[in-house]
């Protein structure tokens, strides 16, 4: 007789699996971005402002393309004289001068909502890495932000800091068990509880 595999628990063994790879390797690349970010209050300025650079233009870009709409038609929309403009400037990454006005605009030319924020790096982290996170929406706590310092203590204290980000799963690995020495000094904010279960059950 021939023993067959039930499809059902195979899926579930299966998912079950793959949710704890994804967990695992989005507290690997948690810990290896705050790592970087414990580099400095200039080395977390610099980061922030090219992600959301980036993020923007491409987001343009993005809204744009759906429409279907040439560059030359979205400017005569926005009421930008030169269509050169729209991929000089908005859809550029490097250009990082985008105003709010211009901004609004857009959200509303394509009619979507616009949200602009101030948030604590621990969020920030969550965002960047795709960890789960609950979103306590406009309460007293989202007008009260925290700093990095105040999250996570005084950078000066981690230890050794690796001079380049961990990217490639081929490091990841080292990073892991280098990290886990340095969990102990890694402050977690209160509202973190699931991220702290993660990081001692990684380490």
């Amino acid at each position: 007789m021939i023993l067959k595999a039930n499809p059902a628990q195979n899926g579930e063994q299966n998912n079950s699996s793959d949710e704890t790879k994804r967990q695992s390797t989005s507290l690997i690349s948690r810990l290896a971005l705050l790592l970087r970010l414990r580099r400095g209050k200039e080395a977390r300025a610099k980061f922030v402002e090219s992600h959301l650079d980036k993020s923007i233009a491409f987001q343009i870009r993005s809204l744009r393309s759906k429409e279907q709409w040439t560059q030359g038609e979205f400017a005569a929309k926005l009421g930008i004289k030169h269509q050169n403009n729209v991929s000089a400037r908005l859809e550029n990454p490097n250009y990082g001068k985008h105003s709010l006005t211009t901004l609004k605009k857009i959200a509303a030319t394509c009619d979507v909502a616009l949200v602009v924020w101030f948030v604590p790096f621990s969020r920030f982290l969550d965002w960047m890495t795709g960890t789960p996170f609950t979103d306590k929406g406009l309460t007293e706590d989202f007008y009260s932000i925290p700093t990095f310092k105040e999250e996570f203590g005084n950078p000066t204290a981690m230890g050794s800091i690796p001079s380049q980000p961990i990217d490639n799963a081929e490091n990841q690995c080292a990073e892991k068990s280098e990290g886990a020495a340095d969990l102990a000094n890694v402050r977690i904010p209160p509202d973190r509880d699931n991220v702290r279960l993660r990081l001692l059950r990684v380490g």
